[in-house]
């Protein structure tokens, strides 16, 4: 009987001890995993850029003259010598340039040599000032690098995975993560530039330039416009996405009262924020930057509470 027992229990400790050896073996090579992952994409990302700072132009001077003082403000670190380079699009690359668009730089640096600027040109060098401090902003927090630690961390997850069906369940909950942490960082930048603005009559402008975004997309939607210059997946399903805005567009004009129309409305929002995704989906949508833009001027309008310490004295 004692034998049996002493045998069961080796048996049972036997067991307990593989199972608790597999646990930290998968989290060993988890942890190696990532380790690779990171490191590669890391030293590559970082490659890459010394490769496109060598290639891209310089911002002209005038530019960089405009930029550095901003990039200053705050005490960030290399703002006066942090590249300012000329690609396609506004952008921090790779976490060690700052690029601006080759589209507005002629214009940009006509505004900046002028000394009366009409209205329209008032408004885009406001633009471009909020987009400015949006990339400080996701420089400055290292916004690239968190976002490759998270990679990092969540790739090697598809290796648990033999079967197909959990291959793929593995695929969506990594880009799942990755894609939510990427529209997190740039809402961030995005309210951290709002904030920054350096006047509340900027930051009004930028919330007009946002409802501006939000009625165009909308008229957009209207007139199959919105999907021509974007990806492969709002080329193909855009026409149909439209279609429907449209439809929906004939029922409202026809709703028999207002809580119908609310109905209607409420499924035009839901295909507008379908599309915006579909159009854009590392950014948050027109309405939620909308949002944030009334947020902030909210915020600064509001008097910052003062807190007085109270000092009592006791005479013995």
């Amino acid at each position: 009987m004692n034998k049996k027992y002493l045998v069961s229990s080796l048996l049972m400790v036997l067991l307990s001890v593989s199972q608790s050896f597999s646990m930290y073996s998968r989290l060993f090579q988890h942890a190696i995993g990532s380790t690779l992952v990171g490191a590669t994409a890391y030293v590559s990302g970082k490659l890459i850029a010394q490769y496109k700072e060598q290639s891209f132009s310089d911002a002209p001077q005038s530019i960089q003259r405009w930029a550095r003082p901003i990039l200053a403000e705050g005490g960030m670190k290399n703002a006066d010598s942090v590249p300012l380079k000329i690609d396609d699009g506004w952008a921090v690359y790779r976490g060690s340039l700052i690029t601006i668009d080759r589209k507005q730089v002629d214009l940009l640096e006509n505004c900046l040599g002028k000394k009366n600027l009409n209205a329209s040109e008032q408004m885009f060098i406001n633009d471009a000032e909020e987009t400015l401090r949006h990339e400080k902003k996701h420089y400055q927090n290292g916004d690239y690098g968190k976002g490759l630690l998270l990679y990092a961390l969540t790739a090697p997850l598809i290796l648990e995975s033999i079967t197909l069906p959990g291959i793929i369940l593995k695929l969506g909950m990594i880009a799942g993560t990755n894609l939510a942490y990427t529209r997190y960082q740039e809402a961030e930048a995005d309210r951290s530039a709002f904030m920054n603005m350096p006047s509340l009559e900027k930051l009004e402008m930028v919330k007009a330039a946002r409802e501006q975004q939000v009625k165009l997309f909308e008229n957009n939607m209207r007139n199959y416009y919105w999907y021509h210059n974007s990806n492969w997946l709002a080329k193909k399903v855009g026409p149909a996405i439209s279609d429907q805005f449209n439809v929906l567009d004939e029922e409202a004009w026809n709703a028999s009262d207002d809580f119908e129309l609310a109905k209607i409305e409420q499924k035009q929002a839901v295909l507008i924020a379908v599309a915006d995704f579909i159009w854009d989906h590392k950014h948050p949508s027109f309405k939620r930057q909308l949002a944030i833009a009334q947020e902030c001027i909210e915020a600064r309008k509001t008097p910052k509470k003062e807190v007085h310490l109270q000092t009592s004295f006791c005479v013995i």
